[in-house]
């Protein structure tokens, strides 16, 4: 009972303590220390280091200026960053974020991979040109949407006179010369037997 009675006088002395800090604390104080125990942060600025372009992807991004600040959506948005450096031809693109109200993105794109060698195997024999229908080349900036531009270009042709065929690419990285070979594979598909 006395072990009871002690923690019942402790809490009644801590209750009261507090009770009197509220009270000795102006009005306005008081209410907005009550208003912000629930709220949460909003983001306040947005900054760039070492940009790379990503700054034009400002408007996709989760964070924004104003918004609820979230650990969670600035690294979705560093990965955003990062993958679309990648998908312009800067494979070792790195992407660091700091801060959820202030947020900074440091970003060092790297170096820009160019093709090497573009070809196509598996073509049928039927069609010689089909060469012809490729829109990137040794040299070029590496680009994922132009990669994928190309195997649908090519699907297409094929498609349009009459072979079911199935193109897929393949890459070939380089890091070290920082070049890109593309290999864009032609199969026929296999046919049911019945």
């Amino acid at each position: 009972m006395r072990i009871v009675a002690t923690l019942l006088t402790g809490l009644l002395g801590l209750a009261l303590a507090v009770w009197g800090t509220v009270q000795l604390m102006p009005r306005e104080l008081q209410a907005a220390e009550l208003a912000g125990a629930g709220a949460h942060p909003s983001v306040r600025s947005i900054r760039f280091v070492g940009d790379g372009g990503t700054s034009a992807l400002r408007s996709s991004l989760r964070t924004q200026i104003g918004a609820r600040a979230d650990a969670a959506d600035v690294a979705s948005d560093r990965a955003l960053l990062e993958i679309s450096l990648i998908g312009s031809g800067h494979l070792d693109a790195q992407v660091r974020a700091e801060g959820s109200v202030d947020v900074v993105f440091h970003v060092d794109p790297g170096t820009i991979y160019r093709l090497g060698a573009v070809r196509i195997v598996g073509a049928p024999a039927a069609f010689p040109t089909l060469g012809n229908q490729l829109t990137i080349a040794t040299g070029d900036e590496l680009s994922v949407v132009a990669i994928q531009r190309t195997q649908t270009r090519l699907t297409a042709w094929l498609t349009a006179r009459g072979a079911r065929a199935v193109v897929t690419h393949r890459l070939d990285i380089d890091r070290d010369a920082k070049r890109v070979d593309v290999t864009y594979e032609i199969a026929q598909p296999a046919v049911a037997r019945r």
